[in-house]
């Protein structure tokens, strides 16, 4: 069984039972995360889906059932008034120096009923280690202008930005260029002025 068809096996018996909980529908949410943890990566720890080799430890923290789980931390840090420090994406605003107030970085922060407040990340990186993430918030910019603007110029300097490739030659050879501007000729609600240019 791949993990695709444990996960819509395992979903579709959540909405099954989910439907008949009432109340308890949020245990029956929890069990089906337990399942679904406890089977992931499997294959590489030597089980199969849905038959892992060993029990993992069981998450009751918000913060490891996945993205829901974080977003639901953060509301009820803020709903109920609980501090409580979590690792989430935040705008810079001076935590780290060296990046832009405006990059995204992802830092503890605190929770609470005024909102999330980064945190002091202690010693901050080296030159070097500023240096690779300027470029690669710089790659996603370019990233996001070329989905929005549908521009094979912004796709080939995301692609040529990043520290694996570092090569505009090397970014107009990868076929990762040519299926993502494949992708940005079938969304015609963007603005595709140079959509052919590349």
């Amino acid at each position: 069984m791949t993990r695709v068809d444990f996960l819509l096996k395992t979903q579709t018996r959540f909405y099954e039972q989910a439907a008949k909980a009432g109340n308890e529908a949020d245990c029956v949410w929890t069990d089906a995360l337990q399942e679904r943890g406890a089977s992931y990566m499997a294959e590489a720890l030597g089980g199969v889906q849905g038959a892992p080799t060993g029990n993992r430890k069981e998450e009751f923290d918000p913060a490891h059932l996945g993205y829901a789980g974080v977003a639901l931390g953060v509301m009820n840090a803020i709903g109920r008034h609980k501090r409580r420090v979590m690792i989430l994406n935040v705008c810079n605003n001076g935590t780290i120096t060296g990046l832009s107030d405006d990059a995204v970085v992802e830092v503890p922060s605190l929770v609470d009923s005024h909102g999330i407040h980064p945190l002091n990340v202690g010693e901050q990186p080296t030159m070097d280690q500023i240096g690779l993430m300027q470029q690669v918030r710089q790659s996603e910019r370019h990233a996001v202008r070329a989905g929005i603007e549908g521009s094979s110029q912004e796709a080939l300097l995301a692609f040529a930005l990043r520290p694996l490739v570092q090569s505009i030659p090397l970014a107009r050879k990868s076929c990762w260029l040519d299926i993502v501007m494949k992708f940005l000729r079938l969304m015609p609600f963007l603005k595709n002025e140079d959509k052919n240019d590349h």
